[in-house]
Order: C-alpha cells, then sequence, then structure tokens
C-alpha cells in the first residue's frame, strides 16, 4: 500500500490548496465586491472552461472525504475500538481547539488595532463551544468557523466504522453494506424529524452532512478494491449505488442544485463529484513510492492549512486591504501566511497531539487478532 498512501498524500496537499486558493481568492474578492489579475485568469482559463464549481473549493472538500474514507478505513483494519477513537480524537481535536483560540485572539485584536475581520461574527460561550464539538450543523446559529462543517461530516463516518470495527476484519465488504444501510437509513429520517427541517442559519445543516458521508463511503469502496478485500465489481457496484443514492437525497432536499450552474464560477456542482472521483482513482494508479515536494509538505500540514487559512488568511487581507495592496498580491501574501501558521501548527500542536496519543496506547497491542492484511493492490506499477 506504500505507492498508494503517498498518492493519497499528494492530493491531501493539492486538495488543501484548491481549498485555499477558492477562499483566499475567490470569496475574499466575493466579500470585498472587487476582482484581480489572477483571479480572473483563473476564472476564465481554467474555472469557466472546465466547469471548477466553486473555483475549486468544492472539488478539495469531496478530495478530501475520498481521502478520509479510504485511509481511515485501512487504518482501522488494525485497530481497537480504543485506539481507533483515540488516535481520531487526537488527530482532529488538539489542531481545532488551537484553530478556534487562533480565531478568538483575531477577532479581538484586529478591530483593537483598526482592522476588519470579515465573515466572521462570533457568538455565546456556548455556540464556542458547539463548535468545538462540531455541532454547529444541528443547533440554530452560524458557524463560528465555517470550514468545520467538513468535519462533522467526518465525525459521523468515524462513527459508522466504530459500530462495525469488531466485524470489518473479517467481512469487510459485509459491514460495509451495514454501513451504506445506516446510512441510507440516516438520510431518509432526517426528512422526517423536525429538527432538520428548522432554518438553522448556518452554510452547511445537518441534513446535508448526513448526504455527504456517502462521499466518505465511496472512499472505502475504493480501499477496499485496492486491497484486494472485495472484488473489484463488488467495490464498484456499492460505490455507484452510494453515488445515486447522494444524488437522489442531494435533489430531494434542494432539487435542481447538482444540475443548476451557480457558485462564484456559475458551474453545474455535479461535475465537481465526476472530477474528484476521477483524479482519485487516477492518483491511486500512478502510485508513486513517495510524495514529491512540495506536496509532501503540504500533506503534511494539510489539516492545520485547512483550519488556519481562513483566519490567518482574512486576518492578513485585512490588513493588506486597509493599506491598498494590490489585490493579486494580497492573495499570494495571504496564502503564504497561511502556509506559515499551518507548518507551525503541525509541529507545535498536531505533531505533540499525535506523540500523545501514541504514549497513551503505548501498552496496547500493536495489532489485533484477527486483522485482515492489506497487500499491495493489483493493477498498479
Amino acid at each position: 500500500m506504500r505507492g498508494q498512501i503517498s498518492s493519497v498524500h499528494i492530493l491531501r496537499g493539492i486538495a488543501a490548496l484548491l481549498v485555499v486558493w477558492a477562499h483566499l481568492s475567490a470569496y475574499w474578492l466575493f466579500t470585498i465586491r472587487e476582482t484581480s489579475s489572477i483571479q480572473d485568469a483563473w476564472a476564465t482559463t481554467i474555472a469557466r472552461p472546465l466547469h471548477v464549481y466553486q473555483d475549486g473549493g468544492f472539488l478539495g472538500v469531496l478530495i478530501f472525504f475520498l481521502i478520509s474514507g479510504y485511509i481511515v478505513t485501512h487504518a482501522s483494519l488494525s485497530e481497537t475500538r480504543l485506539t481507533y477513537l483515540t488516535k481520531r480524537v487526537f488527530r482532529i481535536f488538539p489542531p481545532l481547539l488551537f484553530a478556534l483560540a487562533v480565531l478568538w485572539v483575531l477577532m479581538h485584536l484586529m478591530p483593537a488595532l483598526g482592522f476588519q475581520l470579515r465573515t466572521f461574527h462570533g457568538g455565546p460561550p456556548l455556540r464556542w463551544l458547539q463548535s468545538l464539538l462540531l455541532l454547529d450543523g444541528f443547533t440554530p446559529g452560524p458557524y463560528i468557523l465555517s470550514i468545520t462543517w467538513t468535519l462533522a461530516v467526518e465525525i459521523l463516518f468515524y462513527a459508522l466504522v466504530l459500530g462495525v470495527i469488531g466485524q470489518q476484519r473479517r467481512h469487510p465488504l459485509a459491514t460495509t453494506w451495514v454501513m451504506v444501510g445506516v446510512w441510507i437509513a440516516g438520510g431518509i429520517a432526517t426528512f422526517y424529524v423536525p429538527l432538520f427541517d428548522q432554518p438553522l442559519q448556518a452554510e452547511v445543516e445537518g441534513r446535508e452532512l448526513v448526504i455527504f458521508v456517502g462521499v466518505l463511503l465511496v472512499g472505502r469502496c475504493t480501499y477496499l478494491a485496492h486491497a484486494r478485500l472485495a472484488s473489484g465489481w463488488a467495490a464498484t457496484s456499492t460505490a455507484v449505488a452510494i453515488g445515486v443514492t447522494v444524488g437522489t437525497l442531494q435533489e430531494v432536499h434542494d432539487p435542481g442544485f447538482l444540475l443548476t450552474p451557480n457558485g462564484f464560477s456559475d458551474t453545474e456542482p455535479v461535475l465537481a463529484y465526476a472530477v474528484a472521483i476521477a483524479v482519485f482513482v487516477a492518483m491511486l494508479w500512478w502510485s508513486p513510492t513517495r510524495a514529491a515536494q512540495p506536496f509532501g509538505w503540504l500533506g503534511d500540514i494539510s489539516y492545520s492549512l485547512y483550519l488556519l487559512h481562513m483566519p490567518v488568511g482574512f486576518a492578513t487581507l485585512g490588513v493588506l486591504y486597509t493599506y491598498d495592496v494590490p489585490n493579486s498580491a494580497a492573495t499570494l501574501i495571504a496564502i503564504a501566511a497561511s502556509m506559515l501558521a499551518a507548518t507551525l501548527a503541525f509541529h507545535l500542536v498536531e505533531r505533540p497531539s499525535q506523540r500523545m496519543a501514541r504514549a497513551l496506547l503505548a501498552r496496547a497491542p500493536r495489532t489485533v487478532p484477527g486483522a485482515v492484511s492489506s497487500p499491495r493492490p493489483a493493477g498498479h506499477r
């Protein structure tokens, strides 16, 4: 699996860049009602001709979801419930807590220095706690840090994996079908539970969070096929069924959304799903032996970069906007500042928290009895 993991690491870096670019270029310019030469060049040569929805940000998120479904399945096959829970908690929450702390400081510091931090509105202490616990999309009020909606989707998928972790080693495909069944039942239930029909003011609400879990399940199916834990036909047909279900639930939730041009680049969201899967499968087929730089580094910092690029990037852009720095230069400076912050967070928060998790699990067995081995998939160089 070494080549596939390297592919995934490279994709992490690419996905992070797509999301950062979409927010710190297109979205920022949208908020200030201006444009820039590099954004115009991106839109006219890439985004519009290739129908890149939301200037690539949505595509980056979908790739992240596919990666998580793939990697979490790979890791969980050799983990106990305790190991699985501990690693996921220490992976997700310390960096999230740090990002929220950075945002809180910037929300107080920027106005005190005479600068505006756009798009962030804060909230009472309870709302910040809900954000830390990833409950924003299920409770009334806007997100504190808007990008945390994707983490809530991941947590839902983690819960599905946790439910089958004791059986998936011997029955990987059957337990996937169980996960899909629970997910479909949950998705249907959201149309009948009053909570999911309330206007929560969140950018991505609870029902949509449940629907997006299907993308991670497609990532899981991809892993089962590549690791030879299921036949290619069975894994592919399951993934196709999941895709059809995602489209159906999305259409019922928001009729016409998938096929209607919209967003910053005025393109169809359905194409982002197709491109994400195609890019994901192509990278796994390529299967490099190592992640080339700078993509290895971007893959390392991708989670911190994802969490920090909005508060750090928008703070940087707010300062530069006050001093009339050209928008193209401001975007590049904000991206660089976000990468610097993410690198620091990776070394000061992410790595120490992961070491702490390993220390807590030091007495745990390294392998799980009866665990399924994961040989190198066929069809790769």
